[in-house]
């Protein structure tokens, strides 16, 4: 069995028993009207898709899926068992293009409750007897519909919906659209019901049956013209089918589906039949048209509440300029409603008169009052500009009421002198000349009038030139001495044998060493004062170094050395005017030391440096004398003499036995007594000696007994 179709269109109105709808009106037509110039829905005529019937044998999209690719507009709703798709069968009453919408679903018989199976056509089971028509309309639909099972979208239904979006809040809008059926082989023989829904709430229409023109064509579908007037900027328009909430249904096909303004309405095109409206109060400004338009077939005339009795005008629409103020009454034939107007003058804006500036000039651009918004031609919202370029500026303003005025200004921009001054230098005894570009007339900074100026000595020097257009421009030079920048450096100390390298900081054209040179450096290596005279353009400059040869200091600390303990030393390198530093960290010429170890000094004279160290070892100096000997030519103990001899400047030791005559006396701490006396060896016995001395710590005496044993 071949599926019925459904045609569906988007709507911005709902039920004329809603708050926002003025007014339905529905019509035979068979050929679309044009209402409008500037239908403001997108693919009302169903042209733009990819997918259809004739396309796919199995739906396209499939029966089991209700999404149909139909541009611009959006599905939503059904089930497996629903569709929604395109096709280019041919109707009688859609004329735009050979494309409309079809929305199939399941058939639920309203007034019994009861869902019919879609492959059984009961043709005596029509209970649409609680179903009501009041004009346009259905009424009478019982609590709970429509009504579908889930397979078929539920209580949702299957719809396709579209949102326009830039309406004027509170304008009346005119929307137009052809709904028909399809009545194949007479099984759907009744009219189809759907539902509009623009925002306010559906409202319930007929669909009539209307066979294709293949199959030899029928009844005329119906066309519909809803006025309403926005609540919002934007309203969907949503068309929705439950399956026509009606045994024996013809399916929905809608097409031709236009959206225009109330001004659009094509004077052909049937009006609401209505009492008079004409919709909310207008603010306008002084410089626009104040049109207010009526609503209906009724005849209209218009008139001003100050004289309501005087006509304005007669007909749909009251037409003044200049706008007056006021409250406007409209009357109809059964009816009258009134709007109220609000005039404002729109704001004074002004640039001032035409200007003229010289090239590199800049002139501030601003109305010479201040307002809401502000939009220069460059796009810029400031409330002034810096202009600069050769041009028109134009600005339009907005007051706080909304009102517009505009305003432009030309620059012209003369081409001002090119002036540019160097710096420079000068040498001595010599000149220098600034130089102005040729074609104006002139003024430096001393009254001269002249296009060069000879400069002799130094300072700042300034001009002002004028152009034949009265542009001028302005510029300085400083001129300064042109001394160059010689220098050799800190004077210079090197040490005996080294050298040192003398040049310049800078390059220059010529260089006269003192020492006869002419290189760019020269290598020292005597003391004495160098100089240097250098040429640059012409100037002449001259520096000095002072170079000094220093002697390396020449001392000695001396031999290693041993000393007593208890005693002192003092090690001296003071060989002049120069730098000491100890190991001891001492700074003088010499220190005085008591204890052992090595010791250095450093002598330095201007950065030139010897160094010398010295070994100090200390010994006991006191004399130490045995108690004991046997002279016995053994080799072991043999001499009666010091054990240790220390350092000893003066030395006597004498031996005396014990009848207290003097067997033994010597000045040497190294030669002992050997036990004789008068070559005779002495007896063994006991002995007393006595030793008198000088050592580096002073006068010393020692004595004390020994004994001789053999």
């Amino acid at each position: 069995m071949k599926p019925t179709y459904c045609l569906i269109l988007l709507l911005l109105c709902c039920s004329a028993i809603k708050a926002q709808i003025i007014c339905i009106h529905c019509y035979d037509q068979n050929t679309p009207l044009s209402t409008g110039t500037n239908n403001l829905l997108v693919n009302g005529s169903f042209e733009s898709v990819t997918c259809g019937y004739d396309n796919d044998a199995s739906f396209c999209p499939s029966s089991t899926d209700y999404t149909g690719d139909i541009a611009s507009w959006v599905c939503t709703g059904g089930g497996f068992s629903t569709y929604a798709h395109a096709s280019n069968e041919t109707f009688a009453p859609v004329a735009d293009g050979t494309t409309a919408i079809y929305m199939g679903n399941l058939y639920a018989n309203v007034c019994s409750g009861s869902i019919e199976d879609l492959d059984n056509f009961p043709g005596d089971n029509l209970d649409t007897s609680c179903l009501n028509s009041t004009g346009c309309e259905v009424v009478g639909i019982p609590a709970g519909y429509p009504l579908s099972g889930t397979e078929y979208g539920g209580a949702e239904g299957l719809s396709i919906s579209q949102t326009v979006s830039g309406l004027t809040l509170g304008n009346i809008y005119v929307l137009e659209f052809w709904a028909g059926g399809e009545s194949y082989d007479e099984l759907f023989e009744n009219d189809g019901i759907f539902g509009v829904d623009l925002g306010f709430g559906y409202t319930f229409l007929h669909c009539r049956p209307t066979p294709p023109v293949l199959l030899g064509g029928g009844t005329p579908g119906i066309r519909y013209v809803i006025e309403f007037k926005a609540t919002a900027t934007s309203h969907t328009v949503k068309f929705t089918n439950w399956g026509h909430m009606c045994s024996n249904c013809s399916e929905l096909i809608v097409d031709d589906v236009s959206l225009y303004t109330l001004a659009e309405l094509d004077a052909a095109v049937p009006h609401c039949i209505s009492t008079a409206y004409i919709g909310g109060d207008t603010a306008l400004c002084s410089n626009d048209s104040l049109v207010l338009y009526a609503n209906g077939d009724s005849p209209y005339w218009w008139s001003n509440a100050s004289a309501p009795d005087d006509t304005l005008a007669t007909g749909d629409r009251l037409s003044l300029f200049p706008p007056q103020a006021g409250v406007y009454i409209l009357h109809g034939n059964a009816t009258s409603d009134t709007t109220h107007v609000t005039v404002t003058s729109p704001p004074s804006v002004w640039l001032g008169n035409d200007t003229i500036v010289c090239g590199g000039a800049t002139v501030v651009l601003h109305p010479t009052e201040s307002f809401s918004t502000y939009v220069w031609n460059d796009g810029s919202g400031l409330a002034s500009v810096i202009a600069s370029v050769e041009g028109y500026y134009s600005v339009t303003v907005t007051n706080a009421a909304g009102c517009e005025a505009s305003d432009s200004i030309h620059l012209t921009v003369l081409p001002g002198p090119v002036l540019s001054l160097q710096d420079t230098a000068l040498c001595f005894g010599h000149s220098v000349l600034l130089q102005a570009p040729d074609g104006y007339t002139y003024q430096w900074q001393d009254g001269r009038t002249t296009s060069d100026y000879s400069v002799t000595t130094t300072g700042l020097y300034s001009v002002t030139v004028t152009s034949t257009n009265g542009c001028t421009a302005s510029d300085a030079a400083t001129v300064a001495n042109a001394v160059p920048g010689v220098y050799l450096g800190p004077d210079v100390n090197i040490c005996t044998s080294q050298q040192t390298l003398l040049e310049t900081a800078g390059a220059f054209d010529g260089y006269a060493w003192s020492n006869g040179s002419t290189a760019a450096s020269i290598t020292v290596d005597e003391s004495g004062a160098y100089s240097v005279s250098v040429t640059s353009d012409g100037c002449l400059a001259s520096d000095t170094a002072l170079v000094t040869v220093n002697a390396y200091p020449l001392f000695d600390l001396g031999a290693d050395t041993v000393v007593c303990e208890r005693t002192t030393l003092a090690l001296t390198s003071a060989v002049g005017p120069y730098q000491y530093v100890w190991s001891t960290s001492a700074t003088t010429g010499g220190i005085t030391i008591n204890q052992p170890g090595m010791y250095s000094v450093t002598v330095g004279n201007a950065g030139c440096a010897t160094t010398d160290s010295i070994s100090v070892k200390t010994i006991d100096c006191d004399l130490v004398f045995p108690n004991a000997f046997s002279p016995d030519g053994n080799g072991l103990n043999d001499v009666f003499r010091p054990v240790s001899p220390g350092r000893v400047e003066s030395y006597e030791l004498r031996v005396y036995n014990r009848w207290g005559q003097m067997v033994f006396t010597s000045n040497d701490p190294f030669d002992g007594w050997d036990g004789r006396f008068n070559n005779h060896a002495c007896e063994i016995g006991s002995y007393a000696w006595w030793c008198g001395y000088v050592n580096p710590e002073g006068k010393r005496e020692a004595s004390g007994s020994l004994s001789l044993v053999r």
